[in-house]
């Protein structure tokens, strides 16, 4: 199971725990993968976090599913209109018999049970809403985090165990969590090498019937994970008299260095472990107190390979390992300080500011790795081989807002019907919940067969229930068409970018099926991020982001024309009055049907010189000082862009290489 999104407000946890850990501010921690690094001083409130998502992770774990907790508040309210009913037709008996006995306290007694009901329903309501504060996945999975780095080094001689002993500590190396690791993993070292062994004689002394061909596995697949973590001298082998050598050591509890015996308990772990491992939490609280940086790189290559299905959260200290975890990953790591954590998965320069205190001691380690720009531009080119990811919903992210504050502007005598056109895993509907906009918008969505279609479902579900979601939920854009034959407005939020070229007409324009449902007083609203963070593989021609200029010239206009045709909302508009990341772009039905081949080609073009002038104001500026993390990502976009399109103009034969 992973953690997905955490958004807990201030006191937040004081309301559902009963204590804060030293973490008083408000817990934002969206769009979570499988890898979560706390980086942060000594005394930061790394560990202290750690053991706050491991309590919460128990309350949350034994809360009821929102699907459960929709049908017992249905049930409920079914008995609040149950009672009420009672209780006025008791009312009524009153009136035409006030004498008639029993009537009052029968009015008393529905009444208190009526009072009961509504405080269960408010309490249900309060846990739904508490539970967009910690989403996971799946939404009913238990939440079990595992303390992976043993706090000792120590293994004990298994041979000096009783075999009662030893059954009980086998079995508690199977479980994760349980036991103490100096007694589990030698115990369960000792029991699959000997019948890994007993198998083997058995097959060669040609009593096969005894052997147990999965145990053989077993001891296979135990050398080759120490192999792999100790190295390929460690040589595992178990003879007839049940003496265990790693090494050539008979003696390896003692002769291992700590080091080694820490990755020979991670070994074992994760070969007793493995099943429940592809889907656990684990926690690593500073591995680095244990294991050199370069055998710590292998065992996190090991656990991220093993962990296929679950998390794994790290809190660290360690340049070299938060080096290594952002540059794999860049969005991984989260700054710790006096107990407030803020993503810095794009600002390495915050956590080395942290960790090393201050700018000169900055200087000198990034003279010696010149690492943030060159890591960006090389991440982003990397990611430009890669399909588009899914955003994930969160309360209060400001293309959310931004696409509300346009359906506001859209008044209405009736409701609107808004086509959420290519709908992921339905933010904007929850953005519209969270709004409490869906009395007076019509949400139909929209998308291509894929994994979050279900997200999607769960969240038409969630808001208007299970039997609308056949109502809402389209893969076949005719299948829009017959079911509600027109919309208001059709919303592209992180979409346009990834539709092909070659298809801008066929899709959007005046061949389109969806020109077709759009109202003639309807309206296209096109969101999008001007600097996507991350690289995609979108179609052919990677990624193609257009800004106010370029859009303007696909739709043919000018920038004066009156707002009811057109009109642009900006979520990051500075007080300088500079255009902020993120667009959104609202054209009229009239405007959309105005684009044709040579306006593509026209749009694309600008997109080409803005790109080469955008390169080079950042090159100039690189010649005067280090460029950051974010002008190498910066510059990398630039770079794609301008790539992306001359490969596009290049196949329309609008400009030629000899």
């Amino acid at each position: 199971m992973r953690i997905t999104d955490i958004a807990i407000p201030e006191n937040g946890c004081m309301q559902i725990l009963g204590e804060d850990l030293g973490i008083k501010s408000a817990l934002g921690m969206p769009r979570l993968g499988q890898l979560v690094v706390l980086a942060g001083a000594n005394g930061a409130g790394k560990s202290r976090l750690l053991s706050l998502i491991r309590k919460l992770g128990n309350y949350y774990g034994s809360m009821r599913g929102s699907r459960e907790l929709l049908a017992h508040m249905s049930s409920q309210e079914e008995q609040v209109t149950y009672y009420e009913n009672v209780i006025k037709k008791y009312e009524e008996d009153l009136r035409d018999d006030p004498t008639r006995e029993g009537i009052a306290e029968q009015i008393s007694l529905n009444k208190s049970n009526l009072e009961q009901l509504k405080v269960n329903i408010a309490a249900a309501k309060a846990d739904l809403s508490k539970m967009k504060w910690f989403v996971k996945e799946p939404v009913d999975a238990g939440v079990v985090p595992v303390s992976f780095v043993p706090t000792t080094s120590t293994i004990k001689n298994a041979k000096t165990f009783s075999p009662e002993q030893l059954e009980l500590y086998t079995h508690l190396c199977v479980k994760p969590g349980q036991g103490d690791t100096s007694e589990t993993v030698p115990s369960y070292l000792l029991h699959t090498m000997r019948r890994a062994r007993n198998s083997k004689l058995a097959k060669l002394e040609g009593t096969s019937e005894l052997a147990d061909e999965e145990a053989i596995k077993a001891g296979v697949t135990l050398e080759k994970l120490i192999t792999l973590l100790l190295g390929e001298n460690a040589n595992l082998k178990i003879d007839r008299d049940d003496n265990i050598t790693i090494f050539g050591r008979y003696d390896f509890s003692i002769a291992l260095s700590d080091g080694q015996k820490v990755l020979l308990i991670l070994a074992v772990q994760l070969h007793a472990q493995k099943t429940d491992l592809a889907n656990a939490l684990i926690f690593l609280d500073e591995p680095e107190n244990h294991l050199h940086p370069a055998v710590l790189n292998q065992v996190i290559d090991v656990l991220l390979s093993e962990v296929s299905a679950g998390q794994i959260w790290i809190a660290t200290h360690s340049v070299p390992l938060i080096a290594r975890l952002l540059s794999n990953d860049p969005a991984c790591v989260w700054f710790m300080k006096d107990g407030m954590i803020s993503h810095a998965g794009k600002k390495p320069e915050l956590v080395l500011k942290g960790l090393l205190g201050d700018e000169q001691e900055i200087s000198r380690l990034r003279d010696f790795t010149d690492l943030p720009a060159k890591m960006a531009a090389n991440r982003y080119a990397a990611e430009c081989l890669l399909d588009p990811a899914i955003v994930t919903a969160r309360t209060g992210d400001k293309q959310q807002v931004q696409m509300v504050e346009a359906i506001n502007d859209s008044t209405s005598d009736v409701k609107l019907r808004v086509l959420d056109f290519g709908a992921g895993q339905g933010r904007l509907l929850a953005a519209l919940r969270d709004a409490g906009k869906l009395d007076c918008v019509d949400y139909i969505a929209f998308d291509i067969e894929g994994s979050s279609n279900a997200i999607c479902q769960r969240e038409i579900e969630a808001a208007y229930g299970i039997a609308e979601v056949e109502r809402r939920f389209f893969t076949d854009i005719a299948d829009v068409i017959t079911k509600w034959s027109e919309v208001d407005i059709v919303i592209m939020c992180n979409v346009f970018h990834e539709i092909p070229p070659e298809k801008w007409l066929h899709e959007i324009g005046s061949e389109s099926r969806l020109l077709e449902l759009i109202k003639s007083d309807g309206y296209l609203l096109i969101v999008e991020d001007q600097r996507i963070p991350v690289g995609e593989n979108a179609h052919d021609y990677g990624f193609l982001v257009f800004n106010t200029l370029q859009f303007q010239k696909l739709f043919s206009f000018k920038g004066d024309v009156k707002e009811s045709l057109y009109k642009k909302y900006d979520a990051d508009l500075g007080v300088d009055g500079k255009a902020g990341r993120l667009l959104a772009h609202r054209f009229a039905r009239s405007l959309v049907s105005q684009i044709t081949a040579a306006s593509q080609k026209e749009a694309i073009a600008d997109l080409f010189k803005t790109a080469g002038n955008e390169m080079a104001k950042l090159r100039n500026k690189a010649k005067k000082e280090t460029p950051s993390f974010q002008e190498g990502q910066l510059h990398a976009f630039w770079m794609t862009q301008y790539a992306n399109a001359t490969l596009w103009l290049q196949d329309q034969g609008v400009i030629e290489f000899k």
